[in-house]
């Protein structure tokens, strides 16, 4: 169910870049690993592009983790 939120989230506000990051750990924890790494991914772009580099660094460090197992 917070999938479908997350997707109506960004179907709303594509740059949400919160949204992407959460889905994406929704999606790891259900076992879609490709799902949440493209996520993750495109998280990590919108968090630099926004100029949160913590969030950035978060997201690039959880791809990293995800992409090694």
């Amino acid at each position: 169910a917070a999938i479908v939120d997350y997707d109506r989230a960004i179907a709303i506000n594509p740059k949400l870049s919160v949204a992407y990051h959460n889905r994406g750990i929704a999606k790891h924890e259900l076992g879609d690993k490709q799902g949440a790494i493209a996520d993750m991914s495109k998280a990590a772009e919108l968090f630099r592009q926004q100029g949160q580099l913590n969030l950035y660094q978060k997201a690039m460090d959880l791809l990293k983790k995800w992409q090694g197992n």
